[in-house]
């Protein structure tokens, strides 16, 4: 009666747990991010499971040996009960009255690890059964492998991997024999047997020694690892933007992040931040990118306070102020232009997003005649403004489209403002922007894993204007004036940013094979104490360029076959400076005002101006100029509200409130234009 009361109730107690080794895979469905060299980004010990388990051949064979000795010696032979083991285990516990043993086989062990019960006669009487259920399903080598894999040890780590780097802070095949021993040994009791807690075991060491018949040297002082996670760097800002690509559902994604500059990149950045956090510079975000293959190596989102809130920095739009103006330039030097080229350096006023600007220089100086590369290297505003006019604001907005630039308006919005930054776009859509500059005019699609489908590379810029871009931002002598002297250890070029009122620095700095995107600033848009691009982005990113990581395989920038250096004449106040400068074979130095469109057109170049008339200025002297520019600038005849004024290139309209509708009129090709003004 008792024995089959016993049998029935085991019975029912063995149906109702499901033995199975898959649900391990099962709770490792999430993918593991590895670096590009495929090891993990950040490594949790807190989950239920070892999320990397390895193959049973990859393990040392002696440590399966003394596993084996230590644990089951009959492993291979046994049904899943050892039931000499067992016998022998109860006679040692009766003859020293207590429970030393248990003969428990390596697949009881299995059991219990995959299913939690509480140390009882009966759950171990269970356990005992359901261990050969366990072998009726499973190969003895993947039951192995299970255990090998999954056996908890102390401080959340399961597995003899992850114990040989929480006990000797080694990968496991690193290990000595006495080592291995060890873990062979701590298993039985990873509590009482933790060695970082000053445990000694050597007997029991000498012990399992003497049983497999070997000697091995004393174990000696080891040095453990703390802390149940070990984290390599900060990943979650580079997953977040592998995660906004399409990405099959992978046990394992090998992704491009370098750990060696991703590590670099976010202590730089750190330590600049607070550096600078009593000028009021609270955030910042960081990219590198091998701009030769488009491969991402580094993100860095640093956040502050905001950090837990789950914002990614590098995808938060931003105005980039100068940092479009190599692209400007660029557009330029397609066009017929060359670096060499004179522009003027004068005061000058711009419709910008419908309102009429002054339009000043950084320092507020005025440099008078310059050529195109000192405009460019000193990043000034004005020779942008009349590039962008010389250069069609039509023509600019479409080459930033094409070159990944999203513009949510019109290009009558941006108005000439597009030459100093004033829309807004994130960094990672910036250093995805700059790959068309840096890589000599072809876009290069950002990769951030193996694998990934990346846009086909596309040409933006002729190879040969954007080799003479890089050449002027790597040209250290032409941007003297408004940057100083500045010297790297090889051949670097940088572009800065600044936007309205220091609320974003930026600094975009590069070589032949890296590009560095950096960006400091505050996510609430609050202005910094005069922290320009020079003065906060550029000092993270010039001091990553020049880390050997970054500058060890770089080589000079190459140029087009079709430029040449030759010598020129540059007009200065006190006659002539001779400099060498660059040119495509054949071309000639012009002066940029000798090569104005002959289309006709009228500046400001606006359908609408939205103005404000200023009380502290006496109104005779508040006026807006309109200019008829192109074939028939002198036969344009201004009507104001249908009044005619008077047929001339140049129209003084003097601000007074209210709304008015400007006509011009081409009396020669009979085109026109309309212009409306709101006058507050």
């Amino acid at each position: 009666m008792i024995l089959s009361v016993l049998v029935s109730t085991t019975l029912v107690e063995l149906q109702n747990d499901e033995l199975s080794l898959d649900v391990v895979n099962q709770a490792n469905q999430k993918t593991i991010y590895l670096d590009n060299n495929g090891n993990p980004l950040v490594h949790s010990y807190m989950g239920q499971w070892n999320s990397m388990p390895i193959p049973l051949v990859e393990f040392p064979s002696f440590l399966i040996e003394a596993l084996l000795f230590s644990e089951d010696k009959n492993f291979y032979s046994h049904g899943g009960i050892d039931w000499k083991a067992k016998i022998r285990a109860t006679f040692n516990n009766l003859f020293r009255l207590g429970l030393y043993q248990g003969g428990s086989t390596i697949s009881e062990q299995a059991v219990r690890t995959l299913i939690k019960k509480r140390k009882t006669v009966w759950n171990r009487w269970i356990q005992m059964w359901q261990a050969t259920i366990l072998e009726g399903k499973y190969t003895k080598d993947e039951i192995l492998s299970f255990y090998i894999n999954q056996v908890p040890f102390a401080s959340h780590r399961r597995g003899f991997v992850e114990a040989a780097h929480l006990y000797f802070n080694r990968s496991i095949e690193t290990l000595s024999k006495t080592e291995m021993l060890a873990l062979a040994t701590i298993v039985k009791s990873p509590s009482r047997l933790d060695i970082r807690k000053g445990n000694r075991i050597e007997k029991s060491i000498n012990r399992l020694a003497s049983r497999m018949k070997i000697k091995v040297p004393p174990l000696g002082k080891v040095t453990t690892s703390k802390g149940s996670v070990r984290k390599l760097v900060n990943p979650l800002p580079f997953i977040d933007l592998v995660k906004g690509n399409k990405i099959d559902n992978l046990k394992f994604l090998k992704t491009t992040m370098n750990i060696k500059i991703q590590s670099l990149s976010e202590a730089i950045l750190k330590s600049t931040l607070e550096k600078l956090k009593t000028k009021g510079a609270s955030h910042g975000a960081l990219m590198v990118v091998d701009h030769q293959k488009g491969d991402v190596l580094a993100v860095v989102s640093h956040n502050g306070s905001k950090n837990g809130y789950g914002y990614n920095t590098t995808l938060i739009p931003r105005q980039p102020g100068s940092t479009l103006k190599p692209f400007l330039y660029t557009l330029a030097f397609e066009k017929g232009s060359n670096p060499g080229d004179l522009i003027d350096d004068s005061p000058l006023e711009s419709n910008i997003s419908g309102g009429l600007h002054q339009i000043t220089n950084y320092s507020r100086n005025y440099y008078g005649k310059l050529t195109l590369r000192e405009a460019l290297g000193n990043s000034l505003n004005i020779p942008a403004v009349k590039l962008v006019r010389e250069v069609g604001e039509e023509n600019f907005f479409e080459k930033l489209v094409d070159s990944g630039i999203s513009l949510s308006k019109d290009v009558n919005f941006y108005g000439e403002g597009l030459a100093l930054g004033n829309m807004e776009v994130s960094l990672t859509d910036m250093v995805s922007s700059w790959t068309c500059v840096v890589n000599r005019g072809v876009c290069k699609d950002l990769r951030f894993y193996e694998d990934q489908l990346v846009e086909q590379d596309k040409r933006v810029f002729q190879r040969f204007a954007a080799d003479m871009t890089l050449d002027i931002l790597s040209d250290s002598n032409a941007r003297e004036k408004e940057f100083g002297s500045t010297s790297f250890s090889h051949q670097v070029g940088f572009k800065t940013g600044t936007s309205t009122d220091y609320r974003d620095s930026w600094a975009f700095v590069f070589n032949s094979k890296y590009l560095i995107g950096v960006w400091i600033g505050n996510l609430d848009g609050s202005p910094m104490d005069e922290v320009t691009g020079a003065k906060g982005a550029l000092r993270v990113g010039s001091t990553l360029i020049e880390k050997k990581l970054l500058n060890e395989f770089t080589g000079k920038f190459k140029l087009d076959p079709i430029l040449v250096r030759r010598s020129i004449c540059v007009p200065r106040e006190n006659g002539c400076e001779e400099k060498e400068e660059l040119a495509k074979v054949g071309d000639l130095p012009k002066p940029i005002g000798k090569t104005v469109s002959n289309k006709w057109k009228i500046t400001p170049m606006s359908d609408v101006l939205h103005l404000a008339v200023d009380p502290r200025i006496p109104r005779d002297l508040q006026i807006i100029k309109f200019r008829a520019e192109g074939e028939g600038a002198l036969s344009t005849t201004w009507f104001l509200n249908d009044a005619k004024l008077e047929t001339t290139d140049e129209l003084a309209f003097k601000l007074r409130k209210g709304k008015f509708e400007l006509k011009a009129i081409n009396e020669l090709t009979g085109k026109n234009k309309n212009i409306e003004i709101f006058i507050h």
